[in-house]
């Protein structure tokens, strides 16, 4: 039994089949609250302008992101507070998330995961931005943007998203 549900957590874990329910908000607001009672760090997560339904691409993208931001955090396990914020502005979609982890470059932050350099890449080729920016004294800021794709026709709730973008 241990052996089954590892490998279905694994699972879930690589294709994030809450994505496709629930949309980007509630994946990562669940995301969030998961970390914050897995961690030793208080995980909020803020919302803006986010449409109900975007590109399941897009989705699948910035949700790798908070995974790994989140994991990579979680790991070092010296931040106390990490805020992620989602928004919609000026035709993206913006990724923030900030932690008060202090004493490491911003080349120390990512430079043993391969998930999140994975996940900056796979941001690159989608057109879109991927920034860590360390301040002294203050924490870490990671920053993901990618240009926004809207699906055409409105999806029922409970039914899949589909996107013609693979990543």
């Amino acid at each position: 039994a241990s052996i089954s549900n590892a490998t279905r957590d694994l699972s879930h874990e690589l294709h994030p089949f809450v994505l496709e329910y629930i949309g980007l908000v509630g994946a990562l607001r669940t995301l969030c609250r998961r970390a914050s009672e897995h961690g030793k760090m208080k995980v909020t997560f803020n919302e803006q302008n986010v449409p109900p339904r975007l590109d399941v691409g897009i989705a699948h993208c910035l949700y790798r992101v908070a995974q790994e931001a989140l994991q990579q955090v979680t790991d070092r396990g010296k931040a106390r507070a990490v805020t992620v914020e989602l928004k919609v502005e000026k035709g993206f979609a913006r990724l923030l998330i900030f932690d008060d982890e202090i004493g490491l470059s911003s080349e120390q932050f990512y430079s043993g995961s391969t998930g999140l350099a994975s996940a900056r890449e796979r941001l690159l080729d989608m057109d879109g931005t991927f920034n860590v920016t360390s301040t002294p004294q203050v924490g870490f800021t990671i920053e993901a943007s990618l240009p926004l794709t809207f699906l055409n026709s409105p999806v029922p709730a409970g039914q899949p998203i589909r996107s013609e973008k693979t990543i």
